[in-house]
């Protein structure tokens, strides 16, 4: 079977309140990074967007259909529904050790447009509130 990579940078990283959703997966790389700018939402974790320039700290994983779809559930996304998604998961390019790997990554969707303000150093385990719950 050939292995599904995820990139996951908010809650889904170690350490993170969804973390345990990949206890089962295989982390190949804990610090790597995706071109893109990272927003803190009201509601406790970030939503990354595609920029240019800019770019967003997370995890690699290998994970399993059965995770992926479990994790796919959390972030609001089914595939082939054309509206109502929270994220869109995309194909993603991750840099890890100055090479690039080709991952999947949620992406915000229209429904986060009232979100506009960057997290600076687009790391959110560095920014996160109540780091120490």
């Amino acid at each position: 079977m050939r292995s599904i990579y995820l990139f996951v940078y908010g809650t889904l990283r170690k350490g993170g309140t969804n973390a345990h959703y990949l206890e089962s997966a295989t982390c190949l790389k804990r610090d790597c990074y995706v071109e893109g700018e990272l927003h803190a939402t009201p509601y406790g974790y970030p939503i990354a967007r595609f920029k240019k320039g800019q770019f967003i700290r997370g995890e690699l994983y290998s994970v399993s259909p059965k995770v992926l779809e479990a994790v796919d559930k959390l972030e609001g996304y089914k595939e082939g529904r054309l509206t109502g998604n929270e994220y869109e998961r995309v194909k993603i390019n991750v840099i890890v050790d100055g090479k690039t790997v080709q991952a999947f990554g949620y992406i915000a969707t229209d429904f986060f447009n009232h979100i506009v303000e960057p997290i600076p150093n687009g790391d959110w385990m560095a920014y996160r509130p109540n780091k120490h719950v």
